[in-house]
């Protein structure tokens, strides 16, 4: 009987682990082209809190993890929120805009641009010193 071969997520969760190893690892050479600043908005809170924990000593890094986990944690709110009154369809919208601007943010920053997110950089900054 031939073995079946899951691929629902393997191929994702490979690229996230290398990725993660790699974080914060030759900032100079890859200046401007680190991807891992754009995973780490990939699924805002998540891989926030994972990126913050594994960035190290790299303040840059654990500024927009810190970022896409109050980004996460914001899409949560809204999404309660709007759930509590009834209008949960719009709260999925409005969650599916903040996704969208969060991966702007992620590949600005993967580019070298730090994008300031209103409200929610100023903490950003005061928790991860950048």
């Amino acid at each position: 009987m031939p073995m079946k071969v899951r691929h629902d997520g393997f191929l994702f969760l490979t690229a996230l682990i290398i990725t993660i190893s790699m974080a914060g690892k030759g900032q100079n050479e890859n200046k401007g082209k680190d991807i891992a600043y754009f995973v780490a908005y990939f699924l805002t809170w998540l891989t926030g809190i994972i990126f913050y924990f594994v960035a190290g000593d790299n303040k840059r890094m654990k500024f927009h993890a810190l970022q896409a986990l109050f980004i996460g944690i914001a899409q949560i709110v809204i999404g309660l929120a709007f759930s509590f009154i009834r209008l949960g369809t719009l709260g999925g919208a409005i969650n599916i805009l903040i996704t969208l601007y969060a991966w702007y943010v992620g590949f600005k920053a993967s580019q070298g641009t730090d994008v300031m997110v209103p409200y929610i950089s100023k903490y950003a900054k005061d928790y991860s010193g950048y």
